[in-house]
């Protein structure tokens, strides 16, 4: 009996604490392949101040890209039914709109990312795609939600600052129950090619 009430008092204590000092939960390690240190981007630099920089954007626009379903059941049907000589259904033609149908993300992998947003003082942005979640986040919610820390980038040539986080650098994490439903986190380590 006395372990149970140990285990109840660690639940509440969770409950009660996650809340108020931060998240407990497990995070999980994005990889982000195929990027440049982004210290080395031509026409770019890092502003050593960036409070002193007037102008500068106060927030970031992040890019969730969720995980698609049936995405090798769609594969197999294009291939052996599709695009097949022998198949019945050769020549055939999958709409735009029910290639959506079919890929579109679990239902509750929006509201998942959707929630991690709001908690971190962020706005959602809603898009034509059922596939993204876009959403404004002031940087230091932002930093603090991708556990990456964000340097102001200024594209000299133009006087354009962005936030990013330098892949190259440091890897972004997630919550792991929302990397479970997000393929791709854009808008926080890349710079325009200009």
């Amino acid at each position: 009996m006395k372990r149970a009430g140990v285990c109840l008092l660690v639940v509440v204590v969770a409950c009660v604490v996650a809340p108020v000092f931060g998240e407990i939960e497990p995070r999980r390690i994005v990889e982000v392949t195929g990027y440049t240190d982004l210290d080395e981007r031509p026409g770019w630099r890092v502003v050593q101040a960036p409070k002193s920089v007037h102008g500068a954007p106060g927030k970031v626009r992040l890019f969730f890209g969720l995980s698609l379903q049936n995405v090798a059941e769609l594969e197999r049907e294009l291939n052996e039914e599709l695009a097949n000589p022998r198949s019945a259904r050769y020549g055939e033609w999958l709409s735009a709109p029910e290639v959506l149908r079919r890929l579109r993300p679990e239902p509750h992998a929006a509201a998942l990312v959707e929630a991690l947003v709001l908690r971190h003082g962020g706005e959602v942005v809603f898009g034509r795609n059922p596939g993204w979640v876009i959403a404004d986040l002031p940087v230091f919610h932002a930093s603090k939600l991708l556990q990456c820390p964000l340097r102001l980038y200024e594209h000299v040539p133009s006087g354009t600052y962005l936030w990013r986080c330098n892949a190259a650098e440091t890897r972004y994490s997630l919550p792991a129950n929302v990397a479970d439903v997000v393929d791709f986190v854009g808008g926080g380590h890349s710079l325009p090619p200009w």
